[in-house]
């Protein structure tokens, strides 16, 4: 394990975030558990921001329910127009780019063992691992 800074997109971020959320829920050791646990403090304040911007632009394009809430039906942001649904997805899109550096730890990918892990878990986290380098 060691500390390394790194630049994600919102978007790797927040998949990350999913990711570390997954990873902290099952049991390892405890230095990739500590590894982790930092990661995912790590990056929780970028996470809460990206998130609270996010739910902006929707309280401005999307319709609001009868608590003045963004509205949802069947897991969908409902809007008014396609024109108010096509600005959000832009501005969304523009925030999902937005790139932040945070320092990370770093973590073996030996040091999960034979955990199952779903690879697009694996996949979100790739910024996280270190991997061994081929023995020839």
């Amino acid at each position: 394990m060691t500390k390394k800074i790194v630049t994600l997109t919102n978007q790797q971020l927040i998949d990350g975030k999913a990711g570390l959320d997954i990873l902290a829920s099952q049991k390892m050791a405890i230095v990739p558990g500590f590894s982790v646990a930092k990661n995912k403090a790590a990056i929780a304040p970028h996470a809460k921001d990206y998130l609270d911007y996010r739910n902006q632009i929707l309280k401005r394009h999307a319709q609001a329910d009868s608590r003045g809430n963004v509205a949802i039906s069947n897991g969908l942001v409902l809007f008014e127009t396609p024109e108010a649904e096509a600005a959000a997805k832009s501005e969304l899109d523009e925030l999902g780019a937005i790139e932040v550096t945070v320092e990370i730890r770093t973590l073996a990918l030996a040091s999960l063992g034979d955990m199952a892990v779903e690879p697009n878990v694996l996949g979100a986290l790739e910024w996280m691992f270190e991997e061994e380098e081929a023995r020839e």
